[in-house]
């Protein structure tokens, strides 16, 4: 019995951490492609689901959600997870892990970002490259001195998964 629908790309980090997510509390859905490499995000109707043109969106209890971290903490809330377990300094630290990847490194490397930044390069291809690599690099180690609070945890955070467990990490091509 299909529960939502996913309205996502196979390639977005975003819609996979959400896909992580749907997976493992086993939520059924349905995925709904929607082709970023052809511009699909920027089409009358699917803008009409999000007005920013991005993925995933998710369709479930009658509500249409976007935004990957806001979607995770509404199944959070409304399953009874425990994503982001602990008490109020806990959690907040836990959500500052998960948006270091996914506020300060993605949209940076994002490749819409990262094609603009390097289109007027002599060698356009190069030049995303390092682009990615100059951010991609210093955020994650970043992101690992953040996770130091957490030492003999099971996961990045606590012995059970976590916000930050969704985050499918940016690899340099």
């Amino acid at each position: 019995m299909v529960e939502a629908t996913l309205f996502d790309f196979w390639r977005s980090s975003a819609a996979y951490r959400v896909r992580i997510a749907l997976n493992l509390v086993d939520i059924a859905y349905r995925t709904v492609p929607v082709d970023l490499d052809i511009g699909t995000q920027k089409r009358p109707e699917h803008l009409a689901r999000n007005p920013q043109g991005l993925v995933p969106v998710l369709d479930i209890d009658g509500h249409r959600f976007t935004q990957s971290l806001a979607i995770i903490d509404y199944l959070n809330e409304t399953r009874g997870l425990s994503f982001v377990p602990g008490d109020a300094p806990n959690r907040a630290k836990i959500r500052a892990v998960a948006m270091a990847v996914a506020v300060d490194i993605h949209p940076i490397c994002n490749l819409s970002v990262a094609t603009r930044a390097s289109r007027d390069a002599s060698d356009p291809e190069a030049a995303r490259l390092q682009w990615m690599r100059d951010f991609i690099g210093p955020g994650l180690a970043a992101f690992d001195t953040l996770l130091d609070s957490f030492q003999g945890a099971s996961y990045c955070c606590a012995d059970t998964p976590t916000l930050a467990e969704y985050l499918p990490y940016p690899t340099i091509i």
